[in-house]
C-alpha cells in the first residue's frame, strides 16, 4: 500500500514538473516570435524609410534641375 502511494506522488511530481518545463517552453516560444515580429517591423520600417528618402531625393533632383 505504501509503495503506491509513494509512486502516486512520484507520479504527480513529475507530472507538475512537466507542466512547469511546457509553460517554460512555451513562453520562450512566445518571447521568440515576439522578438522576431518586432525585428521584421523594424526592418519594414528601415526600408519604408530609406523609400521614402530616395522619392524625396529624386524629387529634390527633378525640382532643382529646371
Amino acid at each position: 500500500m505504501k509503495m503506491m502511494i509513494m509512486t502516486r506522488e512520484r507520479n504527480s511530481l513529475m507530472l507538475e514538473k512537466r507542466r512547469e518545463w511546457r509553460r517554460k517552453r512555451r513562453e520562450e516560444g512566445k518571447n521568440k516570435k515576439k522578438m522576431e515580429e518586432e525585428n521584421e517591423g523594424g526592418e519594414k520600417d528601415k526600408k519604408r524609410v530609406e523609400e521614402e528618402n530616395e522619392r524625396g531625393r529624386k524629387e529634390q533632383e527633378e525640382s532643382g534641375g529646371e
